[in-house]
């Protein structure tokens, strides 16, 4: 009886600890995983600022090109109508 309830006890020990051993790798692989997809999305993010701001200025430069040429147009189009008089 005695070498029953101690092989039980012993049984219930080891499982405890099996589950504790479990509970914390499930732990630390989360918390690799998280930090990992932190890591990766905080680049991804730096890398698509990056590219959208290397296009915004080129759509700015495209647009400001444009409008000096539109300036350029619009000074001819006067200058012809009213510096000829």
């Amino acid at each position: 009886m005695k070498k029953n309830h101690f092989e039980l006890k012993n049984y219930v020990m080891a499982t405890g600890v099996f589950i504790l051993a479990v509970i914390a790798g499930i732990l630390i692989f989360f918390e690799c995983v998280q930090r990992a997809v932190q890591v990766n999305s905080q680049n991804t993010l730096k890398i698509n600022v990056q590219r959208q701001s290397e296009h915004l200025r080129t759509i700015l430069d495209i647009n400001y090109q444009y409008l000096i040429f539109q300036k350029e147009q619009n000074w001819r189009k006067w200058s012809k109508k009213h510096l000829r008089r």
